[in-house]
């Protein structure tokens, strides 16, 4: 299992994010591989740059995307960074995994990875993507929408790179119209704490019209959502 950690904000304070979900996946479980994309911007982002270059020196399971984008929210090239970061995974590294999992750098398992491992292995071909990142997707399918070259792949990453927020629609567009549609599982297995009220925002801007919404931060107050989704699951 191979997890992608897209970093994107430009705060300091995202580093302490970084370091407690890195030290829950790496030092407390023996977990695969974590590449790892920055912005490339901003003096922040640099100083993320840098401290986690330092990181992943001292772990054999963790390795820096080779290529730097400017991959700020909505941004085209956040679908250019991951479909670079692909091909770094089987063309130079050359990791055996079965799933790519992504997630941001604000993203923290609620549960032993193991358990996560071990459902996941039970589904080996399939892909649990509902429509917006982060996705689980099998090495199968990470290989096509990085390597394909068929009219339809072609096509679509042609067209998502003039398209906003790409990573939000393009792998579901690419399974639910190709070969891998029965492998779609329209679920992502992430908890997110939406709010419509707070997170929800419109942009009347020059170029276009936009309006998007972004998760809130869990409190302590929002513990009782956490017991209602253990029931569940």
């Amino acid at each position: 299992m191979c997890i992608l950690t897209r970093i994107w904000q430009q705060e300091i304070s995202t580093w302490h994010s970084i370091i407690s979900m890195w030290l829950m996946l790496v030092t407390l479980v023996n977990i695969g591989n974590i590449p790892v994309q920055c912005d490339d911007s901003s003096e922040n982002e640099n100083y993320l740059y840098r401290e986690l270059s330092k990181l992943c020196a001292h772990y054999s399971n963790i390795a820096m995307a080779k290529n730097r984008y400017r991959t700020t929210w909505g941004a085209t090239t956040l679908l250019t960074a991951e479909l670079d970061v692909y091909k770094q995974l089987i063309e130079d590294l050359k990791w055996n995994f079965s799933f790519v999992i992504t997630l941001s750098e604000s993203d923290f398992p609620t549960k032993p990875i193991e358990v996560l491992s071990e459902f996941l292995s039970m589904f080996p071909n399939q892909n649990f993507v509902s429509g917006n990142i982060p996705n689980i997707s099998n090495r199968d399918f990470i290989q096509y929408v990085a390597y394909g070259d068929d009219e339809l792949i072609r096509g679509l990453r042609f067209a998502f790179n003039y398209t906003a927020m790409p990573c939000e629609s393009f792998y579901h567009t690419v399974l639910i119209n190709r070969i891998y549609c029965d492998s779609h599982v329209r679920m992502n297995l992430r908890m997110v704490n939406w709010d419509r009220r707070r997170g929800c925002t419109c942009y009347n801007m020059d170029v276009s019209d936009l309006c998007g919404c972004s998760p809130l931060i869990y409190r302590i107050t929002d513990k009782r959502k956490f017991a209602v989704s253990s029931s569940i699951n």
